[in-house]
């Protein structure tokens, strides 16, 4: 697996891709580097190719910048932007893109808001494939975000291999993350619902807080990877392995701790953290 970061995830959004933090980047140990393009999109892609290329990293992905859960206006303006950043992206040479589902809604019943992803998600399919660019569709699996909601969503794997189903189009996979997977009462057996590794974009790892019941896990309140052993993370890796997973995988423990370390500390505590599991 292509062991990677995300620096907003694991406490430091304030850095943006760079020379020196590539080099701090390798030190720790990762292998790839996943760019949010309204802050990593700034040098010219030939120089960040050569960063990368210097620093033996690779382009592991990006953030898809299109929000596609709001309304059309804000929708359809940032699908018009869409085009120059896939070009850009592609001449870094990234090839993956990732978003994730609300599962739930007060305002939406379950058949509009299908229709509705369906609908828009095909669309931005359609600009990234101009660019050789797959997205990947994240299932949310706590409760607390279906608790109190009038319409629940998609949740699990099976919902979104629907979902994706539907969509229609072959540049659309998966984003599994331990997180949702164990809190959306995924199984062993469940990895048998994905035929190939080639239908997975990216893999997210963290822990869970101890002494919670389910519906008392809240999304954001996170740890690192396999440092509580709350989640199923043994059972969730070798299921990625089985499948012969090669891609993206990086860390979004959320936790505070790491934000008040040097970003260079809180990449070699999160390297750790992945290194003790995968």
């Amino acid at each position: 697996m292509l062991k990677s970061v995300f620096p907003s995830n694991i406490g430091h959004p304030e850095i943006s891709f760079s020379s020196t933090a590539a080099e701090e980047i390798k030190t720790a140990g990762f292998e790839g580097y996943w760019f949010d393009p309204a802050k990593d999109f700034i040098l010219p892609p030939e120089q960040m190719k050569l960063i990368l290329k210097e620093n033996g990293l690779k382009a592991a992905g990006m953030e898809l910048p299109v929000e596609f859960r709001e309304d059309e206006e804000v929708f359809e303006r940032d699908l018009n932007y869409l085009d120059s950043i896939a070009e850009q992206a592609k001449r870094i040479g990234i090839t993956r893109t990732i978003t994730w589902i609300v599962p739930s809604s007060d305002t939406i019943p379950f058949e509009k808001n299908f229709a509705l992803h369906v609908e828009r998600l095909r669309r931005v399919l359609d600009v990234l494939a101009r660019h050789g660019i797959s997205l990947g569709l994240e299932f949310q699996g706590p409760k607390s975000l279906r608790k109190d909601r009038k319409y629940w969503f998609v949740h699990t794997l099976d919902g979104m291999k629907a979902l994706i189903a539907a969509i229609d189009r072959p540049n659309c996979g998966l984003v599994l993350d331990v997180w949702h997977w164990d809190l959306a009462n995924m199984e062993a057996f469940d990895f048998k619902e994905i035929a190939s590794a080639d239908e997975i974009i990216t893999v997210h790892m963290n822990d869970a807080p101890e002494g919670l019941k389910d519906i008392e896990y809240q999304d954001l309140v996170r740890r690192l990877p396999g440092s509580t052993g709350i989640l199923r993370t043994k059972e969730f890796v070798s299921g990625l392995k089985g499948l012969g997973y090669q891609g993206p995988v990086y860390a979004e423990p959320f936790a505070e701790e790491l934000a008040d370390m040097p970003f260079i500390q809180a990449l070699e505590t999160v390297s750790r953290s992945l290194d003790s599991i995968l």
